[in-house]
């Protein structure tokens, strides 16, 4: 894993454009933690169920009710950059997302460019891990749909905290390793210490 060189630095300048159409500037959520999330496309079956996990709350057994009610903690944002359209994000996500949640499409890959999240290796793409994690998609009823964005696309994981400084990078060491929700809870607690 590496931090692509942000880890400590102060968030960049960046205007995006959610999927409920509103012009946001990550400048806009100083004051709060913002988990900054970059996903793949939910055409990939391992994507979407991720990015399911973080929007649904698929806990673990045992793991409780992250969202209490489908809302985050009122000093937590949670933003996802996803490759897919906005039509497809729509179609997919429309009613999924809680309060506290918002989602980015990025199907040029400009915001993954803009923090330097480069693209997967063959065994990044397609190594052991990565099939052992495509089977359980598959047998947990996800199916491969349109492919969008750069198919190598890696994710990353990113906490600021309110004053704008990025606390945590994780670049993902394949397509399928990601942080949970639950986890970076646990980090930010730890940086914010």
């Amino acid at each position: 894993m590496k931090n692509l060189g942000w880890q400590g630095k102060a968030v960049p300048n960046l205007d995006f454009v959610t999927l409920d159409g509103e012009q946001k500037n990550l400048s806009d959520f100083h004051g709060k933690w913002v988990f900054l999330l970059f996903r793949r496309y939910l055409g990939c079956p391992v994507c979407r169920m991720d990015v399911d996990r973080l929007t649904l709350d698929k806990a673990k057994p045992g793991q409780g009710d992250l969202f209490q009610n489908r809302g985050l903690p009122d000093d937590v944002e949670v933003i996802i950059v996803i490759q897919s359209g906005e039509n497809v994000l729509r179609e997919t996500l429309e009613g999924q997302m809680p309060g506290g949640m918002t989602a980015v499409p990025d199907p040029n890959g400009v915001i993954f460019k803009r923090f330097g999240i480069g693209k997967a290796g063959l065994t990044q793409y397609a190594g052991p891990r990565v099939m052992l994690q495509v089977a359980r998609a598959i047998r947990e009823g996800y199916r491969r749909g349109r492919r969008e964005g750069e198919e190598r696309q890696l994710p990353a994981d990113l906490i600021i905290d309110p004053k704008g400084i990025i606390r945590f990078v994780h670049l993902a060491a394949d397509i399928s390793d990601t942080t949970s929700l639950e986890e970076l809870f646990r980090i930010k607690e730890r940086v914010s210490s």
